[in-house]
């Protein structure tokens, strides 16, 4: 899905369209979408509401930006057992992952330090093996971030990362 431009429902003085449109999403929550794959480069909050709680069994996000907008979905994404991310990702990693979960792969991906350690904090909290396949990913160099408090936060998390048992991961 790229580029993809969702046009907003027509007003209606009928109430067809409004039974039309929930037909179609009981039907889509129905279906056996497991096997699917999305991979979504431009995404917008609607879309994102159109896959809440489908079974979709891997999801791609092209930027960042659709990472973000996904995050408030994916825990809700009942069969999501791949998930693949690409871009630029600077604060703290903020993906609610769901328990489906068994690999992440982050793909030509630019990210600081705090944003990959609490990604690894996260996948550590998933009660059952996780892949985690780091692909082409480029650690941004800490005089991006800002100063003190970012080498303090830096630091708590490595602690927290040490302290944790990551053998599922």
């Amino acid at each position: 899905m790229r580029d993809v431009v969702l046009q907003p429902c027509e007003y209606d003085y009928r109430d067809d369209s409004q039974t039309h449109e929930s037909d179609l999403r009981s039907e889509i929550l129905s279906l056996d979408m497991s096997h699917m794959t999305f991979f979504v480069k431009t995404g917008i909050v609607e879309l994102f509401e159109i896959l809440r709680d489908t079974n979709i069994g891997t999801l791609t996000l092209i930027t960042a930006e659709c990472a973000l907008l996904a995050s408030v979905i994916l825990c809700f994404l009942k069969s999501l057992t791949n998930l693949f991310l690409c871009g630029t990702y600077g604060e703290r990693c903020s993906l609610q992952l769901p328990e489906t979960l068994q690999c992440i792969s982050l793909q030509t991906v630019d990210c600081s330090a705090v944003w990959l350690c609490s990604l690894l904090i996260a996948l550590s909290s998933l009660d059952h093996s996780v892949k985690c396949k780091l692909l082409d990913v480029v650690m941004q160099p800490c005089e991006y971030s800002s100063g003190d408090d970012f080498q303090t936060h830096a630091s708590d998390l490595r602690s927290e990362i040490l302290s944790l048992d990551m053998s599922n991961t």
